[in-house]
This record gives C-alpha cells, sequence and structure tokens, in this order.
C-alpha cells in the first residue's frame, strides 16, 4: 500500500526522518508568514483602536452628549414662557457712555513741546557743566603745582552757577495743568462751559512743571488755594501763588521759608499764547478770571470766607465743647 506516495513498508527511521523534514518546512513557512505580519502591514493593523478602548470612547461621547443636552436643551423642549437664552447688549454701556462727554481727569492748559524740550535740554546741559567742572577741572587744578588749592571751592561754586540759575530762572514755569472734572461737568460742553466761569474752590488740579531735574514733577493742589501775581524783578517770572494756610506768616517771615515758598510755591503760567493747544480750549481763561489777585480786596474777602481749622480738631467743636 501507498501513502502519500510513500510505501507503508519502508523503513520506520526513514519515515520519522521525512516527518521531521516535513515538520521543518512547516515551521519555516510559519515563520515567513509572521514576518510578513511583523512588517508595516503588522504594525499599520496593529495601530488600530482595540474594542475596548472604542467602547470607553463611544461611551465618553454619548455620557457627554447627553450632559450637553441636559445642560443646553433643545428649542422644543424650551417653554414659551421662559425667557429667550441671549448674550449681554452692547447697546447699553453705549447708551451709558453716551452720557459722559470728557474723561475724569482733562488737560485745560499745555506750554507746548519746544517749551518743555527746551527747559529739559537747559537742566541736562547745565547739570552736565556743573560735573565737569566739579570732577574734572577741579581736581586738575588741585594737583596742578601751578595753581593753589585754595582755588578748587571757586571753580566749582562758578560751575553750579549757570545750574541754579537756570532753575531760578525757568523752575516756576508751568508745562501742563490738568483738571479733575466732577460729574456734572462731564456731560456736554455747556457744562464743562458752566463749571469754567463758576469753579469750586474745591476742584483738584494737577500742575506739572520742572525745578532742579531735567523730567517735569507733578503736585496736586485746590483751585481754591492759588493767587495771582504780578511779574517783578524781586519776586521773578512767577505770576501764579500757592497759598498753605498751614504755614503762620512767622514762618513765611523767615529766610528758609521764604526761600521754600519761592522755590515751591511759585509758578508761572505763559500768558501770551497765540494758540490754546489744551483738550478743551478757553476752559482755563474762564477759570483764570476766578483766580484773585494777591492782596486785593478778593483776596481778603476770599481768607475771611474761608474756614480756620486747626490741626488735630474738628471744626465741629470748639475748646473742646461742641459747637452751638
Amino acid at each position: 500500500q501507498k501513502f502519500n506516495g510513500w510505501s507503508m513498508s519502508m523503513p520506520r527511521s526513514l519515515t520519522s526522518f521525512l516527518r521531521a523534514e516535513q515538520v521543518e518546512l512547516l515551521l519555516r513557512r510559519n515563520q515567513h508568514v509572521m514576518h510578513f505580519l511583523n512588517g508595516p502591514l503588522w504594525r499599520a493593523a496593529s495601530s488600530t483602536p482595540k474594542a475596548s478602548a472604542l467602547r470607553s470612547a463611544l461611551t465618553t461621547a454619548i455620557h457627554t452628549r447627553n450632559l450637553r443636552s441636559i445642560l443646553r436643551p433643545r428649542g422644543d423642549l424650551i417653554s414659551r414662557n421662559a425667557a429667550p437664552i441671549r448674550r449681554a447688549s452692547t447697546e447699553a454701556t453705549h447708551a451709558r457712555q453716551q452720557g459722559v462727554l470728557y474723561p475724569e481727569r482733562i488737560n485745560v492748559y499745555r506750554a507746548g513741546t519746544s517749551a518743555t524740550l527746551s527747559v529739559g535740554l537747559g537742566r541736562v546741559v547745565t547739570i552736565v557743566f556743573f560735573l565737569a567742572g566739579a570732577t574734572i577741572w577741579a581736581p586738575a587744578y588741585y594737583f596742578s603745582p601751578d595753581h593753589s588749592s585754595l582755588w578748587v571751592p571757586v571753580y566749582i561754586a562758578a560751575a553750579a552757577i549757570p545750574f541754579i540759575a537756570t532753575a531760578l530762572a525757568t523752575g516756576p514755569m508751568i508745562h501742563a495743568i490738568r483738571v479733575y472734572l466732577p460729574g456734572r461737568a462731564r456731560r456736554s460742553k455747556d457744562d464743562l462751559k458752566r463749571f469754567a466761569s463758576q469753579t469750586p474752590a474745591e476742584t483738584l488740579l494737577e500742575l506739572q512743571y520742572m525745578r532742579w531735574l531735567p523730567w517735569p514733577q507733578t503736585r496736586r493742589m485746590p483751585f481754591g488755594r492759588l493767587r495771582r501775581l504780578q511779574p517783578s524783578l524781586r519776586g521773578g517770572i512767577a505770576n501764579l501763588e500757592q497759598q498753605n494756610p498751614h504755614v503762620s506768616d512767622e514762618v513765611k517771615n523767615t529766610l528758609v521759608g521764604w526761600l521754600a515758598h519761592r522755590n515751591w510755591g511759585r509758578f508761572y503760567v505763559n500768558r501770551a499764547q497765540r494758540r490754546d493747544r489744551s483738550a478743551v480750549p478757553g476752559v482755563w481763561e474762564g477759570m483764570w478770571k476766578q483766580i484773585p489777585l494777591k492782596g486785593s480786596k478778593e483776596d481778603i474777602l476770599k481768607k475771611g470766607k474761608a474756614p480756620v481749622q486747626m490741626r488735630g480738631r474738628s471744626p465741629a467743636f470748639k475748646d473742646g465743647k461742641g459747637a452751638k
């Protein structure tokens, strides 16, 4: 008998050898198949999500959709009596902004860019001249055998003269004035003109000027403390003065008080400008007419109307007793 072309009468050793060869060929064929599967096709197939991952992703999407439908139902589920859902409208904000025409702080006086730059450059030049005289020329005369060392303080003082003279001459110059407007003066131009013609004494002003430094400084003060001055040779170019009610006349009459008031209490506003460079022309002109001249009848009347208040004491009490 023959089985698969082989005789059954073959020796068992030969049969075992042939079976071993068949098994080896089968194993080699399986290795080629696995190598093909482990290639790009196998990696591409293995990169697809598993059934468990697909199931979890699908479940999450379903839950998210259900939650979204609960929080934001469809239009047919909303009752007719319920208020419609809408975003915040900008019409109300625009309508509120229409009631205010001017900002809270507005510029009413500006000296100009050229004047500000000229004063600032003058400060810088005089400071550089003083530093050069104090650090270069004075040490050179000190170490020079042909000059006496007693001249060193003289050279330092001479180098400081231009800086001091420029600061005293142009120090009171105001570069900008800003006014804090109340709500009633910000609605229209007529309200602003009415405010400029009748400015309250407690209106806050913001003044910018240069004293000793080459950049502007800012000071705030009430409008009722300002007084006009007549420029003179002794008083300088200042035409505006700030009255400080907390400083007594005895302190003002001393040398230190006079120098301090001359340096920090007097200002200069250019009244001969050809063009008003402020944000609202004409406002400062109306406010300037309300400032009384120092020593005039209006100045004395305003001082008499101003309440006298001592530091640390309430105006409603006098000598420890309630005012009647």
